[in-house]
């Protein structure tokens, strides 16, 4: 780091990972931008430590004096947001400090604090998404995902509201709260001689819960409401493999014999590396909506899907695509041989009971 300022400048190390530049008399912030590039150019090279080779990426978030704060407790509360934003968005990258992005800050702060009373107020539901057999057109599963009727801002998604929930201890008995959730519902539907009598549920499953017990909450959930574990899927992302993988393997493991299914959501975005893959006890693939959005104009995008499928058939595992949208989409998807698809082309998530109401049985194929 000091090989990339200037004399005079200061690089003092906070503790830990995180360190200070302080860059006094700058011409214009243009000049902040290209030390911070300098950084991220310096550790794009490898590190030669006691013989190994190791590769180290850095985020950095850049404050202001005086328009972003007139002391240094202010600078750094500023350059701090910032640098945790730009880790958010994309590790290896750099992020300005900006009164927007304070409040967005703000407010995530906020949901984290309302989420640890959303349980106890029953604030939660569950919509459910189809997933359609390719050849037939049947409904082959659903995946149910998480509603938050938020008492100020009404019905937010998983994805405006996880982000902060991974970050807090509530994310643990969220995912216990939307197994037991979902398995009620797979029995609600038997009960009721519904079209979904023995309809697979899938729901995801955030890292923490891998080694928070996993294996006994799935087994209280599925005596509780005397469910099959042939009515459950999980779905886990690839972001799993780069934490503990042995101890992951071992839960999953325990789990996939008990007769669950296992799927890698959002399949080409992360870091999978095939002899994990094979190691791990998967069942299913689920293509990124990424790859599914462009298909018709994308060549790119087809040699990936085509890809994803190929080396799913070898290891004999079934394919699911996300996010089909159009029916062109879905005939390129079926010639590549796809299994299952999911998307707004079929339906968007629902409520159960709306669901239930408007996917009768259908062909689409």
């Amino acid at each position: 780091l000091q090989q990339c300022v200037r004399e005079g400048d200061t690089v003092p190390c906070l503790g830990g990972d995180e360190y200070v530049i302080a860059l006094p008399a700058l011409n214009d912030s243009s000049d902040a931008a290209l030390v911070a590039d300098k950084v991220l150019d310096a550790f794009n090279l490898p590190f030669l430590i006691e013989g190994h080779e190791l590769h180290i990426s850095g985020s950095i978030g850049i404050s202001f004096y005086p328009a972003d704060g007139n002391d240094v407790q202010s600078l750094m509360r500023a350059a701090d947001t910032a640098m945790y934003h730009a880790k958010q968005e994309q590790r290896g990258s750099v992020q300005f400090f900006h009164e927007e992005l304070n409040a967005r800050m703000i407010e995530r702060s906020q949901l984290e604090h309302e989420l640890q009373h959303a349980l106890e107020h029953d604030e939660f539901e569950l919509y459910y998404q189809p997933k359609v057999e390719a050849g037939s057109g049947r409904i082959a599963g659903v995946e149910a995902l998480l509603r938050w009727h938020h008492p100020r801002h009404g019905l937010l998604s998983g994805g405006q509201f996880m982000p902060a929930a991974n970050n807090t201890a509530q994310v643990v008995p969220i995912g216990e709260w939307v197994i037991s959730a979902a398995c009620a519902q797979a029995r609600r539907w038997q009960e009721a001689d519904s079209h979904f009598p023995n309809m697979p549920i899938a729901v995801n499953i955030a890292i923490p819960q891998i080694y928070a017990d996993l294996p006994e909450v799935i087994d209280r959930a599925l005596r509780k409401y005397g469910v099959l574990p042939s009515h459950l899927q999980l779905e886990i992302t690839e972001s799993l493999l780069i934490g503990d993988i042995d101890k992951a393997t071992s839960v999953l493991r325990e789990i996939s014999d008990s007769g669950i299914t296992i799927a890698i959501d959002d399949f080409g975005t992360g870091y999978s590396s095939l002899s994990v893959l094979k190691a791990l006890p998967i069942d299913i693939l689920k293509i990124d909506q990424s790859f599914v959005r462009d298909l018709g104009k994308d060549l790119g995008d087809r040699a990936i899907g085509e890809a994803i499928v190929n080396m799913a058939r070898a290891l004999a595992l079934r394919v699911v695509a996300e996010g089909v949208e159009t029916q062109e989409q879905q005939i390129i998807l079926n010639d590549l041989g796809s299994d299952e698809h999911q998307g707004y082309f079929y339906s968007r998530p629902l409520p159960a009971d709306m669901l239930a109401e408007q996917m009768l049985p259908i062909s689409l194929a």
